[in-house]
Order: structure tokens, then C-alpha cells, then sequence
């Protein structure tokens, strides 16, 4: 196939604007979030055990006291414990932190934001990874749950009753399925030895008993009903405490975010302004 002289210096000439236009497009800076107005950041001089990390919304970022460790964790909404990675010192240094976000700022912005403050000051630099642990969940069971709306005036509590001595027995009234999920490894830790993560869905309060035996006292009484002897009604395990109010408890994966520091630089004792 031949092109014409004069047809080809059209077709060069076509492509080199195409070349240009498209360098354009690809240079475009990718629209960003406002800067912040100012920051001053320091290492801490306070010996308080108080520590502080405030993203608040008028937009004023207030850090005092705080680890490198906590301020990243709040600057990417995570727990801390899934903070990884990163020089020892990220764990003990303490640091003060004042910024002003613009007020019109969104709440995702101001944590840009504040991620941007530590890039630029600590020389931060994180990738995402995922952590797997295994949990028990708390779902709904098939029927539906049978949980009893609070009274309005009852306040927040879990607290023993009466009841036979062989089981433990708690009233719970005004509470959440996310207080139960939190109060069942501590008050059964022989059966539950992993967290509790609510996934029931469940928003209400409710006021609900929670009975059963002892890990101990209800695997005897298993060995004896595998002996032949008739089961002791008493021997209930937590899980089916928990079946008895239409909840199940299950074990499962719970995989999570975590955010991995790949570089870190401690930054002098002398206070630094700037703008992010």
C-alpha cells in the first residue's frame, strides 16, 4: 500500500496532534482534596497519659500526645492493632499535631488530608494488605429472633439474677446486639475463645435472660447422657443459651484491612509549619 506525499504529511501531522492531546489528557493532575490551611507538627514534650487524636467537624485536626501508630490509624479509619509494619519508634514516640482543614471540607477529605500532613512531614509511606482472623459471629438463627424491645425507661445493664446454682444467669435489659457480641467472651471465655462480631443487623435495644452451665460442669454432664444417663436439663452450653433467644453463634473467617507502613522518618524535636 502507498500513500501519497502529500496525504502522508496529513496523516503525520494528524497523529502528532493526536500524540499531544493525548499527553495532555494523561498530565492532567487528578483533582485533589483542599489542602490544609496550616499545620504545625512536634515531637511530644508532655509527660500526660492522656492522649488525644481529634478530627473534628468544623475542621480543626487537634493531635497531642499521640503515637505515629495512633495517627495513622486515625488517618485511615482503622483499629489500631491493624497498623503494621514500620520502625520500632512508630510505637513509642509521642507527637502534637494542629492543622485547620477548610470548612467546607468533607470528612473523607480531612482524612486525606491528615494522610497527606504524614507523607509529607514523616516521609509516610503505607499499601494496603488483609489480615485473616477467625471470630464467632452473631447472626440471626432461621426463625427469627426472640428478643424483647427494652422498656424506655430501663438504663443499659447485664447483671446476674437468681436463678439454680449449677448455671450462671444474667438479665440483660436495653441492650444491643453489638453490647452482647462484646460481653460474651468475658462472661463464657471457656467457650469462646475468639472475639464476637455482631452481624445480626439487629439496631434495637432489647432486655433478654442469658442462662447456661459452666464449660466444666456441662461436659460432665454431656459424658454422663453419652454414658446412658438421662441428659441434665440444666446443661446448656452458651451456644445454645444463645439459639434460645433465635441468635446463632458460628465460627468464620473475618478478613480486614490493614495498612502496612513501608517507610517512616522521625522528624526533629524542633516544630515544623507548613502547609500539607
Amino acid at each position: 500500500m502507498s500513500i501519497q506525499p502529500g496525504r502522508a504529511r496529513s496523516t503525520i501531522l494528524t497523529f502528532a496532534i493526536l500524540l499531544i492531546l493525548t499527553r495532555q489528557a494523561f498530565c492532567q493532575p487528578a483533582k485533589s482534596a483542599p489542602a490544609l490551611e496550616s499545620t504545625t507538627v512536634q515531637a511530644s514534650r508532655s509527660n500526660d497519659l492522656v492522649v488525644t487524636v481529634g478530627i473534628l467537624p468544623n475542621g480543626h485536626i487537634r493531635v497531642r500526645n499521640a503515637t505515629l501508630k495512633q495517627i495513622i490509624a486515625a488517618a485511615y479509619n482503622i483499629d489500631e492493632a491493624l497498623v503494621m509494619g514500620g520502625p520500632a519508634w512508630l510505637d513509642s514516640d509521642r507527637f502534637d499535631i494542629m492543622a485547620q482543614a477548610p470548612s467546607t471540607a468533607s470528612q473523607a477529605e480531612r482524612l486525606a488530608m491528615l494522610q497527606a500532613l504524614l507523607a509529607n512531614h514523616f516521609k509516610l509511606t503505607v499499601h494496603h494488605d488483609k489480615k485473616v482472623n477467625m471470630v464467632y459471629t452473631l447472626t440471626v438463627g432461621k426463625n427469627g429472633p426472640k428478643l424483647q424491645p427494652a422498656a424506655k425507661s430501663v438504663l443499659k445493664n447485664c447483671a446476674p439474677v437468681a436463678g439454680d446454682p449449677k448455671q450462671a444467669h444474667l438479665l440483660c435489659q436495653s441492650f444491643s446486639m453489638a453490647d452482647l457480641a462484646d460481653l460474651l467472651p468475658r462472661v463464657a471465655p471457656n467457650y469462646l475463645e475468639l472475639p464476637v462480631v455482631d452481624r445480626t443487623g439487629l439496631t434495637g435495644v432489647y432486655d433478654f435472660p442469658v442462662e447456661w452451665m459452666g464449660r466444666r460442669p456441662y461436659d460432665a454432664a454431656m459424658a454422663s447422657a453419652a454414658a446412658g444417663a438421662p441428659r441434665d436439663p440444666l446443661a446448656v452450653s452458651i451456644f445454645d443459651a444463645i439459639a434460645k433467644l433465635g441468635l446463632s453463634l458460628e465460627k468464620h473467617d473475618d478478613p480486614k484491612d490493614t495498612i502496612v507502613v513501608d517507610r517512616a522518618e522521625r522528624i526533629s524535636a524542633k516544630p515544623t509549619s507548613s502547609a500539607a
